[in-house]
């Protein structure tokens, strides 16, 4: 059952993400307008989303935690 605290905590996670995506709009927007094409933008997402799994990959473990 949803009592006054759980609601409280759904209000401030669904701002907590609907500011998350206002900034990173935003963000896009100011670093297209500052390399000229959404070009390095995809580059920049890339290069992050494969240091990401290069970061998982090289610290995961194949060990079950609980």
């Amino acid at each position: 059952m949803l009592t006054t605290a759980h609601c409280f905590l759904v209000v401030i996670l669904n701002t907590a993400g609907t500011l998350a995506a206002n900034v990173g709009t935003v963000g896009a927007g100011f670093f297209v307008e500052l390399v000229g094409s959404f070009h390095g933008f995809l580059l920049l997402t890339s290069l992050l989303y494969f240091l990401a799994a290069l970061f998982y990959n090289i610290f995961s473990t194949g060990e079950s935690e609980f």
